[in-house]
């Protein structure tokens, strides 16, 4: 095991923690208590690999010895079971059902006159942003903060020409060597770990597929012809893999830059068009599930390479 240095930071200082070391019921953990060390474990009841600090590790075990070697999420479900009889408090009246109610109340619809004041910090706001008119959903302790009725996006990129003077950040070249990931598997280039995600659970799941297939569909902007190629190919349905902020009321928008919301949305029209399917958070989120619980948490992350 390599002696590389994993660096965490706390404040204005760095902590600087060795990297974890495997330890079981018979390991001597007083040769690491002088040291800022990490332990990992395999968790007794889901055999999962857990990575936590020596200090929380011997916390733990001076409060209850018996959840020692169980990851967080196997600990908190034993504790709920043995204290409520459900593995989760958000089936307990008293504690869950309250919980859902702060975080899932339904937005009010409030117009630019408003005394936000009024609405508690956890309320959420709905309202149409005054830079791109498109409708936006915050909570009532942001809206006070930024005392503005802008949305996220539009808030970030003014912030970002305002700093930069472009209106995306990956116009600025050390950002976009940063921000920009690209995942390479089975000697495939894939544009995000949605789309690695995918093709990996298609592929463990024997179904027929072709990613970036040899097909393209033509739209029209600013009479210009451009070319649509879609994600995948699945069973003879095209796919195509789209984040949720890309959508919004019914049509197609870029959320990274407002002033291409017209050419996405004929995009989305030439989709619609040749019936391309989709696939969203709700479609994604069962694969990532699937993923993490085969192979870990952190498998994706192995694949991230320098397009370049």
């Amino acid at each position: 095991m390599s002696d590389e240095l994993f660096i965490k930071k706390h404040s204005k200082n760095k902590i600087v923690y060795k990297e974890p070391v495997l330890i079981d019921d018979n390991t001597n953990l007083e040769q690491y208590i002088q040291q800022k060390q990490k332990i990992k474990f395999i968790c007794k009841n889901c055999k999962k690999e857990e990575i936590n600090l020596l200090q929380s590790f011997l916390r733990r075990k001076k409060i209850n010895f018996e959840n020692l070697f169980l990851c967080k999420q196997c600990s908190y479900e034993k504790t709920c079971l043995e204290k409520y009889g459900v593995k989760n408090t958000d089936y307990i009246k008293d504690g869950g059902e309250k919980r859902i109610k702060i975080y899932q109340k339904e937005p009010i619809e409030i117009s630019y006159n408003e005394d936000l004041n009024k609405f508690k910090k956890s309320q959420k706001l709905k309202f149409i942003c005054k830079q791109c008119n498109n409708e936006s959903i915050q909570l009532a302790s942001t809206l006070r903060k930024n005392n503005t009725f802008i949305c996220s996006i539009c808030n970030l990129n003014n912030t970002i020409l305002k700093k930069y003077n472009v209106k995306n950040i990956m116009h600025v070249h050390d950002f976009f060597i940063k921000g920009c990931k690209f995942y390479c598997y089975d000697n495939v280039m894939f544009d995000s770990s949605w789309e690695l995600a995918y093709y990996i659970w298609l592929k463990d799941n024997n179904i027929n597929f072709e990613y970036q297939p040899n097909i393209s569909f033509d739209y029209e902007y600013n009479n210009k012809i451009h070319k649509y190629k879609p994600d995948f190919k699945v069973n003879n349905e095209i796919i195509e893999i789209k984040g949720d902020q890309f959508i919004k009321n019914g049509k197609m928008v870029c959320p990274y830059n407002h002033d291409r919301d017209e050419l996405f949305n004929e995009k989305y029209k030439c989709m619609l068009k040749h019936n391309v399917k989709i696939l969203m958070n709700k479609d994604i989120k069962p694969i990532i599930k699937y993923i993490k619980e085969k192979y870990g948490k952190n498998y994706l992350k192995n694949f991230i390479v320098n397009k370049n």
